[in-house]
């Protein structure tokens, strides 16, 4: 993952008992012929093998690389280089906060301290160190540990070989988490202080092999090994690290970081508190256990630092969800014109569900509870404020040892957003029926000569079908977004003509009765105008049907070749449309009304299939902002 690596510090030697037996075994042996005993004493049966092997040691109930407790100045040279990079750019742009729990260590990206570092350089020093077992691999190498893992079970040593040219401070060596800035500063526990640079070299030195007569008891043998060296990573070159130092910085081709120091975040240290100081700051009521008697004044809790002495809940118009910075929220201390600063939103994690691939799979959700703001301690005055929502003030006694908690449901103050129209929650539904003037390419075959109540097909009249209509749609405030699905039919009738019906046959005119069945789907987006118990709304969409014909002509009076030559066969028509509509939601409840609308469909390919719909239906639209009253209370 970049920007994490897994650090801990050394872990004092042990010896490695496998290869001691081995060789006290060997040299005290007599007999050549025993060698084949002591090969069938080890597991696999190879001497050589397990000569060559490093045991592991893992500790039980604990990871490897948690044997030891976090260093203060880890080495990082084991660090991918893309997070080496990361690391090196974010301490450009200034102080850099680490979350180092354990063995892990993560650079928190949005997060900023205050300062910057400042760069001392040195006299070009070298150091090696070395590594000879898998204790030594996770204490100073935990992320690439297990890549590195086989090499050292196979006899193989790392060296870590560094020309060391200088050191990036910061300017100041303790940070209090009051001083961090940005969303995720909530994270952090450490600060890099500090970081040595230079170049370096890690490799391997492996066995490639081990060969050759093992002697028991003076029965003689030998052997033979060869060694390869593998260079494992590099950052930076050596011979470029003896130029002198480039402005207020390392020499070019020499700047790797090789080591960090790290501090932890810490509170503001107290002073002796006075005499007088017992209970909660400026007279609220004793805390549990005496904690404030411990605290100057001024001063809050340690742990109230990543979760604020303050915290507001607050709710306003149609959000069922706690309202944010984000969203517009501002909290206001004592009369000033400028909002308090937000220290994060504080959030509850729960364990949900979600559909992925037609099953349901658990998953962690998280929830915001509040607005977590730290203050001095003492009594306030508050003002909460958010866009279109009535402001809340009131006086409050903020505690140095614990949380107060203000939960607040504001009235809504634009006129437009009141009512059981204004603010709905958004998802509503609708049930109900339409009514359609019938596209004339449907009515009108090529055979047809006129329909009743029409005409011709020039003539003004119309049919009229539909049946029954849902919709859904989604309002919020100013903008209406809909999906509209109907089933319907119509029917119709007139008279047919075989215009090309040879001499001696009925070319008609001959009765003939129709009818289609209809599938519409539309959808529909457009602005909208809340009037407290009235929604006025308008737009336009896209929309398509299905139609299904069928006809049946009056035989009676026809021979067979003429009614052929009619060609009145059922079948499947498609049009498609641009709806310009508009509707009116007429709301005497909170979350129950009904709804009324028109559209002009415009058929761009066939204009005079052009043609008018009209709806009707009832309307289930939930406003909590509607039902809710404005609240305010304080806790503890």
């Amino acid at each position: 993952m970049p920007g994490r690596a897994y650090i801990a510090p050394p872990v004092p030697h042990r010896p490695r008992l496998a290869t001691v037996l081995v060789a006290l075994v060997t040299s005290a042996a007599p007999a050549a012929g025993t060698a084949p005993l002591l090969a069938g004493c080890l597991p696999g049966g190879n001497v050589a093998a397990h000569v060559a092997s490093t045991p592991t040691y893992e500790p039980r109930d604990q990871a490897k690389c948690g044997v030891a407790k976090s260093a203060a100045h880890p080495l990082i040279v084991e660090w991918p280089s893309a997070d080496r990079a990361t690391l090196e750019a974010k301490a450009q742009s200034g102080v850099v906060a680490v979350r180092y729990v354990g063995c892990e260590m993560e650079v928190i990206h949005r997060c900023r301290l205050p300062g910057k570092y400042v760069y001392t350089a040195i006299t070009p020093k070298h150091d090696t160190v070395h590594i000879r077992d898998l204790d030594e691999l996770y204490a100073n190498m935990p992320v690439g540990a297990p890549k590195l893992e086989g090499k050292i079970e196979h006899g193989a040593k790392l060296d870590v070989s560094m020309t060391v040219v200088g050191r990036y401070e910061a300017e100041r060596t303790t940070f209090s988490p009051d001083q961090l800035e940005g969303e995720d500063c909530s994270r952090a526990t450490h600060v890099v202080s500090g970081m040595t640079t230079g170049a370096f070299e890690l490799s391997a030195s492996a066995s490639a092999g081990v060969s050759g007569e093992v002697r028991v008891m003076g029965a003689g043998g030998g052997g033979r090994s060869s060694d390869e060296r593998e260079t494992l990573e590099r950052d930076g070159h050596e011979d470029k690290c003896e130029a002198g130092a480039r402005g207020n910085g390392p020499p070019d081709g020499c700047g790797a970081v090789l080591r960090l120091d790290v501090v932890p975040l810490e509170a503001p240290k107290p002073k002796a508190p006075p005499a007088s100081l017992s209970g909660d700051v400026a007279g609220g009521a004793a805390s549990p256990g005496g904690l404030s008697a411990s605290l100057p004044p001024g001063e809050i809790a340690a742990g109230l630092y990543g979760e604020g002495n303050l915290r507001v809940t607050a709710f306003c118009a149609e959000r069922t969800t706690v309202l944010t910075p984000e969203d517009g929220l501002r909290v206001f201390l004592d009369g000033k014109s400028d909002a308090e600063k937000s220290l994060k939103p504080n959030v509850v994690t729960t364990m949900g569900t979600q559909t992925v691939n037609h099953r349901t799979v658990p998953m962690m959700v998280q929830e915001v509870t509040d607005v977590g703001f730290v203050v001095p301690p003492g009594p306030h005055h508050l003002l909460i404020r958010a866009p279109d929502c009535e402001p809340v003030d009131s006086d409050i006694m903020v505690s140095a040892t614990h949380a107060k908690n203000v939960t607040v449901d504001m009235a809504v103050s634009n006129g437009s957003l009141q009512g059981p129209t204004g603010a709905p929650a958004g998802f509503a539904w609708l049930l109900g029926g339409y009514g359609m003037t019938m596209p004339k390419q449907l009515m009108f075959k090529p055979t047809v000569t006129d329909v009743d109540g029409v005409g011709d097909s020039s003539g003004s009249g119309t049919k009229l079908g539909g049946a029954g209509l849902l919709g859904f749609t989604y309002e919020h405030r100013y903008f209406t977004f809909g999906f509209l699905y109907g089933v319907g039919s119509g029917s119709f009738s007139g008279h047919v003509t075989d215009k090309n019906a040879p001499a001696g046959e009925n070319p008609g005119p001959f009765p003939f009765s129709g009818s289609s069945f209809q599938n519409m789907i539309e959808l529909r987006a457009g602005v909208r105008l809340p009037l407290r118990y009235v929604a006025l709304m308008a737009g336009s969409g896209v929309g398509g049907s299905m139609w299904i014909d069928s006809y049946s002509v009056d035989t009676s009076k026809a021979s067979s070749g003429s009614i052929a030559a009619t060609n009145l066969e059922g079948g499947i028509d498609f049009t498609w449309d641009l709806p310009l509509w508009a509707a009116i939601d007429i709301k005497p409840t909170c979350d129950f009304g009904f709804q009324v609308g028109a559209a002009y469909n415009v058929q761009p390919t066939n204009m005079d299939g052009n043609n008018i719909m009209v709806h009707a239906g009832l309307l289930w639209q939930p406003a909590p902002a509607c039902s809710r009253t404005a609240s305010f209370s304080i806790s503890p």
